[in-house]
């Protein structure tokens, strides 16, 4: 499974959120399921120095096949 952090526009929904939607978008590392998806994704965006801006948000994806 391959962890996935997008930034993504205000105006797309989070389900429209992908790699080819989104401002931009970073690749973790392989996790073994979801909750490890979850826990290493929220690891990374803490640790990031890359902030959405005041009109995007940042979603955490996970997925045995890349976007």
């Amino acid at each position: 499974m391959k962890l996935l952090i997008l930034i993504c526009s205000l105006s797309i929904s989070p389900t429209d959120c992908n790699t080819h939607t989104a401002d931009s978008y970073t690749y973790g590392p392989e996790v073994n399921n979801s909750i490890m998806c979850g826990l290493w994704g929220q690891s990374q965006i803490a640790q990031s120095t890359v902030a959405p801006k005041s009109d995007e948000y940042q979603l955490i994806r996970c997925s045995n096949v890349n976007d």
